[in-house]
C-alpha cells in the first residue's frame, strides 16, 4: 500500500509534468485519491470537476445537485457520506479569505486523515492558483485600461465623440455600424470617423472591416473600453 510519502511524491510529479492549473491539480488529486475532486466556489457552483479514470467534467452546475448532503456554506473541512458516497470538504482560500471548497467523493471506504492531509495541501495548492489567476486578470485589466487611455489622448475631441458614439451604437462587443449616419448624428463628418476608426485599430483596441453597403462591422477587442469611455472630463479639442 502506498505511503503518504508516496502519494505526495506521486501527486507533485503530476503537476510538474503538466502546466500546474486547476484542471491539472484536480485531475492528479482524483489519481491520488482514487476519487472525484471537485473546487465549488463560496456560491456552490462548480468551477473544476474531474473523476477518477473519467476524465474532465465541465463546470458550471450547482454543488447542491452533485453532493447531497454537502454543509450548506461548505465553510468548514469535515468528512461525511450520503447516498452511499463517502465525501470530505477542505475550504480554499485566497489570501485569507474563502474563496471556495475542495470536494472529493469517491464509493466505498470513507477518507482516512492521510487522505485529508493530502486534500488540505490540494486545498492550498488551488487557493495559489486562484490567487496567481486573479491578480493576472488584474494585471490584463489594467494593461487594458492603459491601452484603451493612451489611445484616448491620441483622439481630437471631435473623434473622441466619435468613437463614442459608435461603441454606443453596437450592441454587445459587435456589431454594424453606418458611418455617414452616425456623422449626421453627432455633427462630424465621416473622415473623422473614419480616422478614429483606424487609430482604435491599429491600438488594438477595435477590430474594423468594412463590408461595403452594408455598413461597417466593428467588434471590440478591449474589454475595459465602455468603463474608460464612460464620463470623464471635458478636453480643449486639439483637431
Amino acid at each position: 500500500m502506498s505511503t503518504l510519502l508516496d502519494r505526495t511524491r506521486r501527486l507533485m510529479r503530476a503537476l510538474a509534468a503538466q502546466s500546474a492549473d486547476l484542471d491539472a491539480l484536480l485531475r492528479a488529486l482524483a489519481d491520488v485519491l482514487t476519487a472525484e475532486s471537485m473546487l465549488v466556489d463560496s456560491e456552490g457552483r462548480i468551477l473544476g470537476r474531474q473523476g477518477h479514470g473519467n476524465g474532465h467534467v465541465e463546470g458550471g452546475a450547482a454543488v447542491a445537485d452533485l453532493i447531497p448532503g454537502a454543509p450548506g456554506d461548505l465553510e468548514e473541512a469535515g468528512r461525511w457520506s450520503a447516498n452511499g458516497r463517502s465525501r470530505a470538504v477542505l475550504p480554499v482560500h485566497n489570501r485569507q479569505r474563502r474563496v471556495g471548497a475542495l470536494v472529493l467523493g469517491r464509493r466505498g471506504p470513507g477518507f482516512s486523515d492521510d487522505d485529508l492531509i493530502l486534500a488540505e495541501f490540494g486545498a492550498y495548492l488551488a487557493g495559489e492558483i486562484l490567487t496567481r489567476q486573479a491578480d493576472g486578470r488584474r494585471e490584463e485589466a489594467a494593461r487594458e485600461r492603459a491601452a484603451v487611455r493612451m489611445a484616448v489622448d491620441a483622439l481630437s475631441f471631435s473623434e473622441l465623440q466619435a468613437v463614442k458614439s459608435v461603441v454606443n451604437e453596437l450592441r454587445g462587443a459587435e456589431g454594424l455600424i453606418v458611418a455617414s449616419r452616425i456623422a449626421d448624428q453627432v455633427g462630424i463628418t465621416r473622415s473623422v470617423i473614419v480616422n478614429a476608426l483606424r487609430k482604435f485599430e491599429s491600438a488594438g483596441i477595435l477590430e474594423v472591416r468594412s463590408l461595403g453597403m452594408k455598413g461597417t462591422y466593428i467588434r471590440v477587442l478591449n474589454r475595459q473600453l465602455r468603463e474608460e469611455l464612460g464620463p470623464r472630463p471635458e478636453r480643449a479639442a486639439h483637431g
